[in-house]
């Protein structure tokens, strides 16, 4: 599979609790540099993941990776709105579909890191990344 680049659907899809563990597994041996971090974040990463990104990451301990990239939350108009689409868990699945399409970056990856995203869509935005 070929380099998983930054983008405001990965990052949210980055965020989502719900995607499953083969598709994490996808997610951390493909990620960029600049999602690594991202990813580091997760709760749910197995030991084998963090490994793998520790050791994608220059080898330095994830923690230090993600302070010595700065990631930061880009400044955006309409951060209520994502907000609000990212937690609310009864959002329907064809609303996310829509919302990914949405001209608002914060909008778009708040849309994918809702747990309501389907799989199937999950699997779609890897593959297209």
């Amino acid at each position: 599979m070929r380099t998983l680049r930054n983008s405001p659907k990965l990052r949210g899809l980055a965020r989502n609790p719900a995607l499953p563990s083969h598709l994490l597994d996808v997610f951390v041996a493909n990620a960029d540099d600049k999602l690594i971090p991202l990813l580091g974040y997760r709760k749910d990463l197995s030991a084998k993941q963090l490994n793998i990104l520790a050791a994608r990451a220059s080898g330095l301990p994830l923690a230090l990776v993600a302070l010595l990239t700065g990631h930061q939350d880009e400044p955006v108009d309409h951060v209520e709105q994502a907000e609000e689409v990212e937690e609310q868990p009864d959002v329907p699945a064809e609303t996310l579909i829509k919302l990914l399409e949405d001209d608002n970056r914060q909008v778009v990856e708040a849309a994918a890191a809702n747990p309501n995203l389907p799989v199937s869509v999950m699997v779609d935005l890897l593959k297209s990344g």
